[in-house]
């Protein structure tokens, strides 16, 4: 399963943990062989089609402070919503932090993901409080 997890933060760095811990097992018990493809904080994106090791995500977060400082896949700068159009993946992780006012980023993460037929995981509650119904939509859609 070919995964982009948008959001390093405390959400995004426990998930990459429990991916990087729990992979094997995922493996055997349930067949699932689930790749980061593209990960993304405020500094930019890594990417890499060949999938991107959670470990060393988070050594290079805590060591540089943004993901894309990982060589040779880190895009200083890149807007999250460009990874839509460079790769193909299954599923959207946005671990962004809650925006109750506007929703956003993860109300435009969301719509983009759903735009490319790419399933979403989200912790946000203000994207979802905000644009349910316009989510569902567009979800039911594509």
């Amino acid at each position: 399963m070919r995964l982009i997890l948008i959001g390093i933060g405390n959400v995004g760095r426990s998930f990459l943990k429990l991916l990087d811990r729990g992979a094997e097992d995922l493996r055997k018990l349930y067949g699932l062989n689930l790749r980061i493809l593209a990960a993304a904080d405020r500094g930019g994106v890594a990417l890499s089609s060949d999938g991107l090791k959670p470990n060393e995500i988070l050594r290079v977060k805590s060591l540089k402070g943004t993901v894309a400082a990982l060589k040779p896949y880190g895009r200083p700068k890149m807007d999250t919503l460009e990874i839509f159009d460079e790769l193909e993946a299954d599923v959207l992780i946005d671990a962004t932090p809650t925006n109750i006012v506007s929703g956003e980023p993860s109300y435009s993460i969301i719509r983009e993901a759903f735009a490319h037929g790419i399933n979403v995981v989200t912790v946000s509650k203000g994207a979802l409080a905000l644009g349910l119904p316009a989510l569902k939509e567009l979800a039911r859609h594509k």
